[in-house]
Order: structure tokens, then sequence, then C-alpha cells
């Protein structure tokens, strides 16, 4: 690689999406390559154009730990608060694609005073993994950072070192500073859910008067299975009236995952969480309200009103019409109600020479009045109404896909829910390498777990997929902790990715393997 081809591949990394992927190839082809001309690349890195130093920066991220010499200059970008993000950005990715050799000059800026630089020091740290673990002092002191983006990514990466960051969580629960606690809690219960002085200090946390102390507290003890097994139902319900719509929503969907309860207080509750100011906490407790079935007659009077609630459309009023057929023959008062909106349902979509009761995914309200009319009529029973119909499973696929990380939340949880009747449209997503779903379709399908062994061709596919690997560095990882909830059937598939020379990742393949042998 001579100093023409190192200007033209800067100049192109710059270009148009088209020429960019292009240069991409080229140099990854020729990183291995370039060590002797690194000076060159480091002359590049002075230059007052941005894209010659971002283009230079990519060039030596790919030449690997070759380009250990340049890291010194690497390092000045990454702690320059007048230099551009971008350039910033892939200075931070090019020390990390440098490896253990940088982790100093990155403990080296999270030492600094620069909240964006400290960020990205920590991301690029927690992607190393366990060999990043001497960081985790200069980690746990950003904890107690102003900046609460700072202190998220300090969390992420300590989560991502693993056991070798333990000791020094621990050592934060008992700090002053009550948001370093708090996310030390939250970290070391995303490693160890039975952490107990973790759990402690995480419950302790939901009464303090900083929301953002709660709201960690809250979603640190809620995960995928339900409420914390320590956490009684009574916090979750005093947490139903906290000033915070993030704090009411985790506790609502927490009351919902922990599935029906004969706790008397719940029933109540969910009604008044209906008036919520918040769309998608009425949402939620609808849901769990469904889950009650016939517990919930109480509630069909506040439910009937929700129909004619302006602000619930027409998805909305599908889960209140679902949560009314769930209470069954009992809810008969309903049924004028719910006739009367399916014949104007029907109006509307003959007017527009379409079948009201089609099995399409822009149907769910009319498939949801049809089966609560049945139900209550006593023609069909719950369990045989399918309750998880393609229709419905679709909208959760595209909610999935929602900005809205709340959203997003609850439209996991919901596929999780209905396990093998998700399978269909997880394959749809990860069978498309390009969908912007893909990490969220392998969440879910981590959950369902065994159920989803029958996309083990697929999910090999996908890791041993090198550029899906070089894109996102969290892919591999995310891939093979689904083999992992498969369980013993994904030893063969793990085998033979193993012995097949495209594996990128082998060493997170073998540990995924020792680990279910």
């Amino acid at each position: 690689m001579d100093r023409n081809t190192i200007e033209r591949l800067c100049q192109q990394l710059g270009g148009d999406p088209d020429v960019r992927a292009a240069a991409v190839v080229e140099v990854k082809e020729r990183a291995l390559k370039a060590k002797p001309v690194l000076p060159v690349l480091l002359e590049y890195l002075r230059k007052p154009e941005e894209s010659y130093r971002h283009g230079a920066l990519f060039i030596i991220g790919w030449m690997g730990d070759s380009a250990a010499p340049a890291i010194p200059a690497i390092a000045s970008l990454l702690k320059d608060s007048q230099e551009a993000a971008t350039v910033r950005e892939r200075a931070a990715w090019a020390l990390w694609r440098i490896g253990p050799k940088s982790i100093p000059a990155l403990i080296e800026v999270l030492e600094s005073n620069d909240a964006a630089g400290r960020k990205l020091a920590a991301v690029q740290l927690g992607d190393l993994e366990q060999r990043a673990v001497a960081a985790c002092p200069a980690l746990c002191q950003c904890l107690h950072h102003p900046d609460l983006t700072v202190v998220s990514e300090a969390k992420s990466a300590l989560v991502k070192i693993g056991a070798g960051a333990v000791q020094w969580l621990e050592r934060e629960l008992g700090a002053g500073n009550r948001v370093a606690r708090v996310h030390a809690a939250a970290a070391l219960l995303s490693l160890d859910r039975s952490h107990r002085r973790a759990v402690h200090a995480a419950v302790a946390s939901l009464t303090e008067a900083e929301v953002a102390v709660r709201e960690c507290a809250v979603f640190a003890l809620l995960d995928g299975a339900g409420t914390h097994p320590e956490l009684a139902t009574a916090d979750y319900l005093n947490l139903l009236h906290d000033e915070s719509h993030h704090v009411r929503f985790f506790a609502v969907l927490a009351l919902r995952n922990s599935g029906p309860s004969k706790d008397e207080a719940i029933l109540p509750a969910l009604v008044q969480a209906l008036d919520d100011n918040d769309i998608h906490i009425p949402t939620i407790a609808v849901q769990a309200l469904g889950d009650l079935e016939t517990a919930a007659l109480p509630a069909l009077p506040k439910l009937l009103d929700s129909l004619k609630n302006p602000r619930f459309d027409e998805a909305d009023q599908a889960e209140v019409i679902t949560a009314i057929g769930k209470i069954g023959p009992a809810a008969q008062r309903a049924l004028p109600l719910l006739i009367s909106m399916q014949q104007q349902h029907r109006q509307s979509f003959s007017a527009q020479g379409q079948e009201a009761d089609g099995d399409d995914a822009e149907n769910v309200y009319g498939e949801a009045l049809s089966t609560a009319i049945l139900t209550i009529q006593g023609k069909v029973t719950p369990e045989h109404a399918i309750p998880y119909s393609r229709a419905e499973i679709d909208d959760l696929v595209r909610l999935l896909g929602s900005q809205d990380v709340r959203t997003c939340i609850a439209a996991h949880a919901e596929l999780v829910r209905r396990g093998k009747d998700a399978i269909p449209a997880m394959r749809t997503i990860i069978a498309n390498e390009q969908d912007p779903r893909l990490l969220s379709a392998l969440a879910v399908l981590r959950e369902i777990g065994s159920a989803a062994a029958e996309l083990l061709p697929i999910l090999m596919r996908l890791c041993l997929n090198r550029d899906l690997a070089a894109s996102n560095r969290n892919f591999s990882r995310a891939v093979l902790l689904v083999f992992r909830a498969i369980g013993p059937q994904s030893i063969p598939v793990l085998r033979s990715m193993l012995k097949s020379a495209q594996c990128p990742n082998s060493e997170l393949v073998n540990e995924t393997l020792r680990q279910l042998e």
C-alpha cells in the first residue's frame, strides 16, 4: 500500500455509500500488509481535512495489534474535545481494534474531564470484555460522574467485563453517591440476579428522592421472567404512584410479568393505572387485566369506559376488547357494545371493498372483536379462541422496531409470552441480515429457549457471517446466547462451526460449547 493508495482510500472512505463500501472491502484485504506504511498513515492523522483523519483511522484499525505504535497519536485525537465527533468515534474504534495494548490509553481518557471522551472510552473497554479488567477502578469512578450517559456506558462496560468487575462493583454498594450505588447494584444484578447485597441496595433505592435513581432501581429489579423474587408485590404497587412515568411503566410491566396473582390489591391498582396520562401504562394494565381472565370481572365497567377513551387508538382498543373477551360469559353486559362496534367495523371495511374479519396484520381490531364476542357467548373457550393469531404477532413484530424504548420492551415481553407461536415471525427477521430488528429478534429467541431449536441452521449462518461480526461487536455474542438458551441441541451445530475455517469468533463459540457440555 503506497502513499497514493492511502490518499485514494481516505477520500473514498469519506465518499458516497457505494464508493465507501468498495473502499472498506479493499482496506480489509490490504490492511494486514500495511504495516510498512504506518508512518504515512500517522502523517494523515495530522492533516487538516477531516476525511483524511477519519480514513487513516479506519485503515489503522484494520491493521489490528500491528498498529500499536500508533496508539499515542490515536489517543490524542480521542482526547481532543475540539475534534470532530466522527473522528473521535473512529479513533475509539481503532483503539478497540488494536486490542489490549490500547487499554492504558483508554483508561487515561476515562480519567480525563471530557464527558464525550469518557463515554467513547467506556464503550470500547466494554467491548474488550474480560481483557479490560484493569480498567475496572477507573470505570467504577465514572459511576460517580454527573453526566448520566457517562454513568450508563461505564455500567454497561463493567457488565461486559464480567466476573472480574464484581469485587469493584461490590465496593460501590457502600458509596455515598446514590447514583453510583444504584448503578453498581444494577450491574451486579445483570451479572447475578440473586446477588443479595445488590438486591437490597436496589430495593432501598426505590424510595430515593432522585427520579433517575428510582428509574435505575426498578429497571434493575425487573427482568423478562417477572418481578424479582425478593421484591414484594406491595413494593411495585407503591411505585404506581411515582411521579416518573418510566417508574410507573416498569411497575405495571413487573406486575403483569409476575402472572395472575391472588393478591387482592393488584386488581384496583391495575384499574387505577387505566387512567394514567402515559398511554403506554394503560396498555400494559389492560394486558395484565386480561391475564386475570374471569378474576378481572370487577374491572369490566372501567374496561368498557376505556373503549370510549379518545386516547385509545384501534390497536389499544383491540387490547381492551381482548381483555374483556378473556373474562368469558360473565362479561355478558359488554355484548351489546361489542356487537355494535363489530357492525360498524364491518360496514367500514365493506365500504372499502375489504373483508372485515380477514387474517391480515391491519385487522387485529376486527379479529379481537370476533374472538371476544364468541368467547362471551360461550361458543369458544378462551384457550380455543386462537389468542396468538398471526395478525397479532405481526403487529407486535412491527412494534419491536419502534423508536420508543418502552414500546420495544412491551413488544419483546409479549412475543416471549407467545413462545413457539412467535418463531415464524422471528425466522423472517433473522433470515434477513439487513433487518434493523435483528438484535431484538435474537433477544426474543434467547428467552423462548429450546423451542427455537428449529432455527439453528439460520443461527449458524449468522454466526459465521464475518461482515456482521465486524460491523457489530456484540452481534456474535447475541447469537451465541441464543445457542446457549436452546440448550444441548445446539452442541452438534457449535462443534460443526468450530471445524469451519470461516468461524470469526472461535473463542466465543468454544466458551458457549463448554457451558453447554
